[in-house]
């Protein structure tokens, strides 16, 4: 049976049901569906039907209900986004457009409005290394938001916002779990504290699995083994304080582990990666008169990638790579009845160190040592930025609120100075309340993205060793010699890429339910992506297009039914390469989820999760490649299921079951040259005690 056929069949099975129950209640069963509020469209807090964006945001009590602590996971049942994978790491893919998964700097992800993507790639951390166990909502902001959050905000911003301490109420609560295969083990705990002149919020979460090795295609096997730590640190000065108004921490990620299918479509047991961001603040927010605030933040960011693994033939390769960043923000918001500005200016400085830096080939009996790419601290990626945004609700149209923002980001590069470049990112949107239930937006948007610290480095660092491949090569004609010749030498480089985006959307929001629609167009010229001359050794960031376009319709409905809630979500997205005219590959064509979370008798919650996602073709035609992937990237429909029993008010034991039926599935591999795919897990199962003091 079609997998497509049978995912819609669960689905329709479970809105009938559910909707005859729903009927045959009083109205007065049935819970009150809130409006929720969110920050990310326009950095104020607003409700979600008269935010300037698209955004879909899940509370707490549902994160925890479906037993979900992870933004992959989250992002997998969010319409407009989903994960890829590239390297062994999981990435964002929003809206047909993919987001470089090892990379992934394409998708702006904040804690509190405070960005934390690696300095060195840009990279939004996606996994278990930042555990959604201190969320109290999650934001996800569909679409380019380069005119407010400047040049990571190309696909969207993710913003988690955490839980506020109430005075009075002290609380510390602990998760422990462990589960199969792979002995998996978790261990996370939450502390909110408020007193006199100061409040506090600390999150702390350890995640763990040995190797599973699976064996997917000839001579090749994946290992992934987990070790991931977190701390998160944050600290108010409370109104009772002589510091009023600022605020403090720490931020700390470590992700250790193997690379799953890794650069050569195999891992071995050498393999060992890890992440390391280190990341104290300053926030400093006072209101100046009425109506009129200063706000600022400060941060500096220490990012540490260390690597050992194998190269292939008789190559093993060792690095330890460190990269800083300062960032600071200052801007002023003049905010009044039906009327705000924001205004401000932004300076982000981000630079590789040669403190504890190295990167050594071993091979053959030699070792070769990485060049000066990494290690000088002069070479530097400069970002001056200006921004204004304007909200006005005009008296015309009685409820039309309109939304005007533009930003000047100034890029000087000092490791590529052709690189270098300035761009204005103009945002506009209006929302018409057309009645107390519907709203109707209609939004434009864009956003821009240079050539980060990383990619201009290997840049420079792959073209001397492509002129060096050459020597032994010489009559080898690749992708470099047609493209990336200038002057007679080989130059890899690449435009900074932007994005437009056209969306329009219609929601209707009432007392027992939500749904909305939307329709989107987007164009992104010159986009960057990792782009593989010889294969396994020469992977570049170039322009792969010229253009390249995406639309699509999402849908999302959301009730409230008696004893729980049921939410279903669907997205068609077409994406294609104005070079060729062919349709953009490996990008989900079609996603739809379901859920159902539902409250039993004797204090016992339980949620069903259906997730099912259609792949486009194949990016190469190539035979040899093709016979490798095979036909294992199409669609897959996953069941998850999760279910908690309230033993009493501190508490709680809970069993959660992913890919119930345990489908063997893939994400496809995103380079065009490589046959390999990317295997997910089979069926998992973790039991978990949580416990509140």
């Amino acid at each position: 049976m079609n997998k497509n056929l049978l995912g819609l069949g669960m689905i329709g099975i479970l809105v009938f049901g559910i909707g005859v129950k729903v009927w045959a209640q009083e109205a007065e069963e049935i819970f009150f569906m809130e409006i929720p509020s969110v920050i990310v469209a326009s950095r104020m807090e607003e409700k979600v039907t008269e935010a300037t964006g698209i955004v879909k945001v899940w509370t707490a009590e549902e994160i925890r209900k479906m037993g979900i602590y992870t933004l992959d996971e989250l992002a997998q049942i969010t319409v407009g986004y989903g994960i890829e994978e590239a390297d062994g790491l999981h990435g964002f893919e929003v809206r047909g457009f993919h987001g470089n998964a090892f990379d992934n700097q394409k998708v702006l992800l904040m804690i509190n409005g405070m960005p934390i993507n690696s300095a060195r790639n840009g990279r939004a951390w996606t996994g278990e290394e930042l555990p959604l166990y201190f969320a109290k909502r999650v934001e996800f902001l569909k679409g380019p938001s380069s005119a407010l959050y400047g040049n990571g905000a190309v696909l969207g911003v993710i913003n988690i916002v955490t839980q506020e301490p109430q005075e009075g109420r002290d609380l510390f609560e602990t998760k422990i779990s462990a589960g199969s295969p792979d002995e998996r083990k978790r261990f996370m705990g939450h502390c909110l504290m408020r007193k006199k002149n100061i409040s506090g919020d600390t999150c702390f979460g350890f995640y763990g699995k040995n190797n599973s090795e699976k064996i997917f295609s000839e001579d090749s096997k994946v290992l992934d083994s987990k070790k991931n730590c977190s701390l998160f640190s944050t600290f108010d000065c409370t109104n009772d304080s002589p510091l009023n108004g600022l605020k403090f921490g720490v931020f700390s990620i470590s992700q250790r582990g193997g690379l799953g299918t890794g650069w050569i479509g195999t891992t071995h047991k050498i393999d060992d990666y890890t992440f390391e961001t280190l990341q104290p603040f300053l926030a400093y927010n006072k209101n100046l008169t009425n109506g009129l605030s200063l706000n600022t933040k400060l941060l500096f960011q220490r990012n540490d990638d260390i690597g050992l693994f194998f190269a292939g033939g008789s190559d093993v390769m060792k690095f330890g790579l460190i990269a800083n960043l300062y960032m600071g923000d200052v801007s002023l918001v003049y905010d009044r009845d039906k009327f705000n500005i924001i205004g401000g200016v932004a300076y982000d400085r981000r630079w590789h160190t040669s403190e504890n830096s190295h990167f050594y080939t071993f091979g053959s009996g030699t070792i070769t040592t990485g060049g000066d790419y990494y290690f000088n601290k002069s070479k530097s990626v400069i970002m001056k930025s200006a921004y204004l945004q304007l909200q006005k609700e005009f008296p015309v149209l009685e409820g039309l609120k309109s939304t005007m923002g533009i930003r000047l980001d100034d890029c000087t590069n000092l490791v590529e100075e052709r690189n270098s470049f300035s761009k204005t990112s103009p945002r506009i949107g209006f929302v018409q309340r057309v009645t107390d239930c519907l709203n109707v937006k209609l939004l434009y948007s864009t956003a821009m993205r240079g050539p980060g610290l990383k990619e201009s480095i290997d840049n420079t660092m792959y073209a001397a060793q492509y002129a060096d491949w050459k020597t032994n090569h010489a009559t080898t004609t690749t992708y470099a010699d047609e493209h990336c010749l200038k002057d007679g030498k080989i130059t890899f480089t690449a435009k900074p890429e932007t994005i437009d985006t056209l969306e329009a959307s219609a929601d209707y929001h009432a007392k027992r339910f939500q749904t909305s629609i939307t329709y989107f167009n987007s164009t992104m010229e010159n986009p960057i992506r990792a782009f593989n001359i010889v294969e396994g050794f020469v992977v570049p960031y170039l322009n792969v297009a010229k253009e390249q376009k995406a639309s699509g319709v999402e849908f999302d409905f959301n009730i409230n039914i008696p004893n729980g809630k049921f939410f279903a979500n669907a997205a068609i997205q077409k994406g294609e390469t104005s070079d060729d005219g062919k349709e953009i590959s490996n990008i989900p064509q079609t996603k739809l989820n379901a859920g159902v979370l539902y409250h039993l008798p004797a204090d016992t919650d339980v949620s069903l999760l259906i997730k099912n996602a259609r792949y486009t073709k194949r990016g190469t035609t190539d035979a040899a490649i093709l016979s490798k992937l095979g036909d294992r990237v199409d669609d897959h429909t996953l069941v998850d299921i999760n279910c908690i029993k309230k033993i009493d008010d501190n508490v709680q034991l809970e069993l959660k079951i992913n890919n119930l039926f345990n489908e063997d599935w893939y994400y496809p591999q995103l380079s065009n040259t490589l046959s390999f795919d990317h295997p997910q897990p089979g069926r998992t199962a973790l039991l978990s005690m949580d416990v509140k003091f």
